[in-house]
């Protein structure tokens, strides 16, 4: 059995969205409950993962946005005469 992509799709958007809300408007309560779930060493993996997860997001977010800006505005012959020169001027 399969699932189609649009359902992962609107399945992933749905639950980042949760971690969002959670992030933002959660209560006291969260760590309480992650306490509970994870115990000991493994709280410990979800809280620097977290944190990584967290100082990487902007990076990710701005990685992302680049590609769509150089997808959209540099057409594919640009990046071949770019790289043909790129390959000229390394083999002189």
């Amino acid at each position: 059995m399969t699932i189609s992509s649009s359902l992962k799709d609107i399945f992933l958007f749905g639950l980042f969205s949760f971690i969002v809300y959670l992030f933002f408007f959660g209560n006291d309560e969260i760590p309480q409950i992650i306490g509970v779930i994870f115990q000991g060493e493994w709280k410990t993996v979800f809280v620097v993962f977290l944190g990584i997860l967290l100082e990487a997001l902007p990076f990710i977010v701005i990685g992302a946005f680049m590609a769509s800006v150089i997808q959209i505005f540099v057409s594919e012959d640009i990046i071949q005469r770019l790289e043909k020169a790129c390959i000229d001027y390394w083999n002189k």
